[in-house]
């Protein structure tokens, strides 16, 4: 019998909240489970507002050795996606903003959108189509300032709410809303 998806979700939710609560008992175990249920989503969000993958990777890193050395002191977390990448977006726009200190000047990387090819069994008329369609968008979403583009990938990528989004990048919903629809234009614009 296949689960639901509200039994799918609200067992994710107390695998959470069991890892969580052996985090918070001092359990590495928890801590572990976590990082291996989160980290390619992690990484996959990183990758979407920087394209240097070593920085990605200290970053996610620096998340994780936050948590273990804060989790005494933070409170309980109902999403708990949603909290690693609110944390993991903030350690992110910190360092970037760091380095900018330090060097005077940081260009932000390129957004790189990921691609991937059907199967073998696709008409290659098709793949070749996709391909360009694909190489377009990428271009156009290039072209969009940064936090555009980390709304793009909030919304359309990770399926987040407008309420979550807001949250995620500190700022309000209508602000989201206007974000969503000047990207939106300017993708238009650049098709």
């Amino acid at each position: 019998m296949e689960k639901s998806l509200h039994q799918l979700r609200t067992g994710q939710v107390c695998d959470d909240f069991e890892n969580w609560q052996k985090i918070r008992n001092n359990e590495r175990t928890g801590l572990e489970a976590i990082y291996k249920k989160y980290i390619s989503q992690l990484f996959s969000l990183g990758r979407s507002i920087v394209s240097d993958e070593d920085f990605v990777k200290d970053c996610i890193q620096d998340v994780f050795l936050d948590l273990w050395k804060y989790r005494n002191s933070i409170k309980t977390v109902d999403n708990f996606k949603l909290y690693l990448f609110k944390c993991l977006s903030h350690k992110i726009y910190r360092q970037i903003e760091s380095s900018k200190m330090e060097r005077g000047l940081l260009e932000l990387e390129k957004y790189d959108v990921l691609y991937f090819l059907e199967s073998a069994e696709s008409d290659l008329i098709r793949t070749q189509i996709d391909q360009e369609r694909s190489f377009k968008l990428s271009n156009a979403i290039d072209k969009l300032p940064a936090r555009q583009r980390e709304v793009i990938r909030y919304y359309f990528f990770d399926s987040f709410s407008y309420e979550q989004i807001a949250e995620v990048m500190k700022i309000n919903v209508q602000s989201v809303y206007t974000l969503v629809w000047k990207a939106i234009s300017g993708l238009k614009k650049s098709l």
